[in-house]
């Protein structure tokens, strides 16, 4: 499997895990839990989609390009149930690399 592929698939089921550990009251933004729980559901059925229409790639790419710099920003706050306060930077970094991944047909 190509490396871009293997990261859209793992992000899927990150995604997956996500709305699943919102909906049990352990979410990763702060958000609203419905709102975060229906985001991570979308996100990942747009990511299975784009597994197998291509041509919709490239869209999804500019989304996390923005989505990168809202959260290195700090305008998205991320929840660290460890004390951790440098999630932004590294939620950014994953969603740049993803960015690319998908740029890569």
């Amino acid at each position: 499997m190509k490396w871009n592929n293997a990261l859209i698939y793992t992000t899927i089921w990150s995604y997956i895990a996500a709305a699943v550990s919102a909906m049990l009251g352990y979410p990763a933004m702060e958000a609203d839990i419905f709102i975060q729980t229906a985001l991570y559901f979308a996100l990942a059925l747009l990511l299975c989609v784009a597994l197998s229409r291509t041509e919709i790639r490239p869209y999804l790419a500019g989304l996390y390009g923005c989505l990168a710099m809202i959260s290195f920003s700090g305008i998205q706050k991320w929840i660290s149930y460890n004390g951790t306060t440098s999630l932004g930077p590294w939620m950014a970094l994953w969603d740049l690399v993803l960015a690319i991944a998908l740029l890569e047909t």
